[in-house]
């Protein structure tokens, strides 16, 4: 079974490492996982209607 997107984003965030939206619409959002310099390093894309709803509130980890 798949990660859950909010794991992902937290263990993400856990390690010590960012994220950002870099596309948010009412059916899907793609973010991108950064290193902890800030470089992008993957994407994260889901449908997920609470996740689209989490990420319009927080679009990145620094906010």
């Amino acid at each position: 079974m798949p990660e859950s997107p909010f794991a992902t984003l937290m263990r993400w965030e856990e390690a010590g490492a960012h994220w950002r939206v870099r596309r948010l619409a009412r059916d899907e959002a793609v973010v991108e996982l950064l290193s902890c310099l800030g470089e992008p390093v993957d994407q994260l894309r889901s449908a997920d209607p609470q996740f689209v709803d989490y990420l319009a509130h927080r679009p990145a980890s620094s906010d």
